[in-house]
């Protein structure tokens, strides 16, 4: 099967993206024009770029949004008569056994499946929990387990697929915590067997009853992306394999020497898969469910993987993929627009440090006045004469600080449409949400760096309550390399951070980093204390609150304008 891929959501996203820069920017390169040094004009002129970035995905987030409610894609076409090969359900655990999950793998309305645990735990604990659950159920389940751990759970798959017969011409990838449902291979089967596809990704959903207050208020993370921005994939972007919950052609990962061994083997492989002219589809009618991380902790190492491992892997995969023949300019640039919106914490704190520490010293238009930017003062002069005189914010107005409140809420649009029957979630998911989004950033942003230095990843297992990890690299060599996330030192340095900007922001009545502030001094608390107690439920919204409070200050502003 052949997927035509329709250019019309990024055709409308680059639309309306080039008209924003048209209207905006020329207020904003105008400053570029005056007698400050060159520096000031270079980060000025970075200042400028980075919110050209965040526009862009502004409309990134909306467009695609619009279409999943609007444009409901075609049904893909599917193999109108099967036969019943042999499939291998694999079932990966690492000191994070899950027996319910497991046993949802044996409950298939398919004759023709073996479920393969891949262990490779390394706590006697687990290892006993893997050994009895295989006993118990007989000759449908087999263990294979490896020496050492290299390459991540990518090799552990493929060190498994080595061991399993060729018989197997199909076969599943499952994380420990994958639920997979009673049709999960029945109704994959008749899209993976059509010619040229690769992998046939079900829905993921998170289980309904998470385990602790955090997954449960933050969770609905999980279903908005593969109902709102999934689903549109199939016809107006790129498929990709996430890991877990997908049927996977055992040819076509032969044809690929398997997975590439790096933290975030699902993106590469689904780029390499596309490159060579296969495709990945995705089938909303069939759900796997799945757990949240259920603390805080567990989820800073789950944004660590991901940032370090996007990274890795645009560096090493991604240009094959850019310069192959197979693969539309619409999947290029999904691509890159979507690891992107992983990436954008370093560009944000650039983008703060910027605008409210660095560029004041330079331009007086910087300098604050309370809450609001003198962007000019009434009747100041400025270099160009279309802007002489101007009695107004010319800069600051209402319409650009719009777009800095989308750049931060554009993602969770969904949630208000989805559940505004339902405030209580909603409001208890936006102070998860904004708590979560300011209190990872700083360290996102050392991740991002850290990748970009040294090319490597660390997959630490979100759901182990110990975490083994490894970094992609044959060498052990400077201690950066190692996963930092959770390091006693990096939750000090946020800490300190915090406080830093504190003082900037009194000293300079700025109270632009206010949210920041609140993210960067909660940030230990929740980390040691999760949301087990009230006084940390309410602890978790000081965030929101301070954009609430930001808010306010910058209407009162313009409206003194």
């Amino acid at each position: 099967m052949t997927l035509s891929k329709n250019a019309g959501i990024y055709t409308v996203i680059v639309a309306l993206w080039a008209l924003c820069v048209l209207y905006f920017s020329p207020r904003l390169f105008a400053l570029l024009v005056g007698p400050e040094l060159f520096i000031a004009k270079i980060l000025l002129f970075a200042f400028i770029l980075i919110q050209i970035i965040f526009w862009f995905y502004i409309f990134f987030h909306s467009v695609i949004i619009a279409f999943s409610y609007l444009v409901t894609p075609p049904v893909k076409t599917i193999a109108t008569t099967i036969d019943i090969p042999f499939v291998a359900l694999l079932y990966t655990t690492c000191n994070d056994f899950h027996e319910e999950a497991a046993k949802t793998h044996l409950r298939q309305d398919y004759p023709n499946y073996q479920l393969f645990i891949l262990d490779d735990s390394t706590e006697p604990d687990y290892q006993r929990q893997v050994d009895a659950f295989a006993e118990k159920n007989g000759v449908r389940v087999s263990v294979i387990r490896r020496k050492g751990r290299q390459g991540f759970k990518a090799g552990n798959v493929n060190h498994g697929l080595k061991q399993i017969s060729f018989d197997y011409e199909y076969f599943s990838i499952s994380d420990a915590d994958t639920m997979v449902p009673p049709n999960y291979i029945i109704d994959l089967l008749p899209y993976i067997k059509v010619s040229n596809t690769a992998f046939v990704q079900a829905q993921l959903k998170s289980y309904t009853n998470q385990p602790t207050d955090f997954a449960r208020n933050f969770a609905i993370n999980t279903d908005m992306h593969f109902q709102r921005y999934t689903i549109t994939k199939n016809v107006y972007g790129f498929v990709m394999w996430y890991g877990h919950g997908a049927l996977m052609r055992r040819d076509v990962y032969n044809t690929l020497s398997g997975f590439p061994e790096i933290a975030t083997e699902d993106l590469a492989y689904s780029m390499m898969a596309r490159a060579k002219g296969y495709e990945g589809v995705y089938c909303p009618d069939v759900v796997c469910l799945e757990e949240f991380p259920p603390t805080y902790l567990q989820y800073r190492h789950r944004n660590e993987k991901w940032i370090r491992g996007t990274t890795e892997c645009l560096f090493k995969f991604y240009p094959f993929f850019l310069k192959s023949k197979n693969v539309s300019w619409v999947e290029k640039l999904d691509v890159l627009a979507s690891a992107g919106t992983l990436l954008l914490a370093f560009p944000y704190i650039l983008f703060l440090i910027l605008g409210g520490i660095i560029l004041p010293i330079f331009y007086h238009h910087f300098q604050f006045a309370g809450p609001m930017l003198k962007m000019p003062i009434e009747h100041e002069r400025l270099s160009l004469g279309m802007i002489h005189n101007i009695q107004s914010n010319l800069f600051w107005s209402w319409d650009l600080f719009f777009l800095l409140l989308a750049t931060i809420f554009a993602p969770v649009i969904p949630v208000f449409i989805d559940h505004w029957q339902k405030p209580k979630i909603v409001l208890n998911y936006l102070n998860v949400y904004v708590f979560c989004f300011f209190s990872v950033q700083l360290v996102s942003a050392i991740h991002f760096l850290v990748a970009v230095i040294s090319r490597t990843a660390v997959f630490p297992v979100t759901g182990a309550k110990q975490q083994p990890l490894e970094v992609s690299t044959a060498e052990r060599k400077p201690w950066f390399l190692g996963s930092h996330a959770n390091l006693s030192i990096i939750l000090w340095v946020e800490f300190a951070a915090g406080i830093l900007f504190l003082g900037l922001s009194l000293g300079t009545q700025n109270i632009w980093f206010l949210p920041l502030i609140a993210g960067l001094l909660i940030s230990p608390c929740v980390f040691y204390w999760n949301l087990t107690t009230p006084l940390m439920r309410r602890l978790v919204a000081l965030p929101a609150v301070a954009v609430i409070m930001l808010l306010y200050f910058i209407v009162q502003g313009l409206m003194r304008i």
